[in-house]
């Protein structure tokens, strides 16, 4: 984590130290003295959005509102940003709270100063669930940010919000939601691996084979028409496996790069320590050490993890996938 600190004054610095201090469990901190820069502070930053996921304005609210505005994006992807004015009497989180974590290091820094934070987003003023802390906390995609935000408007404004997971539920439900039992009934908060889910885990391994040479499009075409056939969301897909003679395979790598993708590769002797039932083929054996490749890929790149098969080896036209999900769960605090 790199964390950036600016202070303008001589009483500031003296802050700085403190808050240096406190910090450096979480990551490399970074500390400027406004007064003596070379650069502008619109430079240091923009420097300090492009690499830093918390800054730290030590003096008054409005420099810093001053020097961030030209570089808020999107309250999903911004940094964390607090201001703590000279004396350390006040630590005050204003931008990103939930999905950077503001208000969390605003509370913990005020603590270790003997400060006071000043959380100033709705949810938390009124001790409501705030799907979007939900979703970073349980490591969930958002599908759709306009839904979240509807759906933040409407337990703000007293409705009970219905919820239902695909996976396991640890703890309590907070009051401001209602379990569902299915996917079916009515509900507001849906969390599965599906694409009519609206939160999504990071769960599904694909398994991919290839005769050599097969290109992306192909390859593509392919994977996306039997994910659409078995309604799995794009964003829930971890990582993209295949055995280690495919690494350098243009494809499949043109592929993974196009969708972001994770792409790991196992050797024909990890594969084959993979327990379970495969589809094996004595072709594939002779020529890459192991009868079946897409199925046991999968299931190593969810790292041994407990999980099942979505989708069985499925070949066509020279390309073979398989799609495994690992056992998940969220949890409620």
């Amino acid at each position: 984590m790199q964390i950036e600190i600016i202070s303008f004054t001589e009483q500031g610095s003296l802050i700085v130290a403190n808050i240096k201090k406190e910090l450096e469990s979480y990551g490399k901190v970074q500390v400027t003295n406004g007064k003596k820069m070379e650069r502008s502070l619109q430079e240091w930053c923009e420097n300090a959005f492009l690499h830093a996921q918390l800054l730290i304005f030590v003096g008054a609210t409005g420099i810093a509102v001053r020097a961030i505005a030209p570089f808020i994006k999107d309250k999903f992807t911004d940094p964390a940003v607090l201001v703590v004015d000279e004396k350390g009497k006040y630590v005050i989180p204003i931008l990103s709270g939930h999905v950077g974590k503001a208000n969390e290091y605003a509370d913990y820094l005020a603590e270790k100063l003997s400060a006071t934070a000043v959380i100033t987003t709705a949810t938390d003023l009124n001790g409501k669930f705030a799907v979007d802390v939900f979703a970073r906390k349980n490591q969930l995609v958002i599908r759709d940010r306009a839904w979240a935000k509807e759906i933040s408007a409407g337990i703000l404004q007293g409705e009970k919000v219905g919820f239902f997971s695909e996976g396991n539920v640890i703890g309590d439900i907070p009051k401001d939601l209602v379990l569902r039992q299915s996917s079916e009934e009515e509900h507001h908060i849906y969390v599965g691996i599906h694409t009519s889910s609206y939160l999504i885990p990071k769960a599904v391994t694909l398994g991919v084979g290839c005769r050599k040479g097969k290109s992306a499009e192909e390859l593509e075409q392919f994977i996306l028409k039997q994910l659409e056939q078995q309604h799995i969301a794009l964003e829930s897909i971890a990582c993209v496996a295949s055995v280690d003679k495919k690494k350098e395979e243009p494809g499949i790598i043109a592929f993974c790069q196009k969708y972001g993708f994770v792409f790991q590769t196992f050797s024909p002797e990890q594969l084959k320590e993979v327990s379970g039932e495969f589809t094996e083929s004595a072709f594939v054996e002779e020529n890459i050490g192991v009868g079946n490749v897409c199925e046991r890929a999968a299931v190593c790149g969810q790292n041994h993890q407990p999980s099942h098969v979505i989708l069985p080896k499925t070949a066509e036209n020279g390309m073979t996938l398989a799609i495994v999900e690992r056992e998940w769960s969220v949890t409620f605090e």
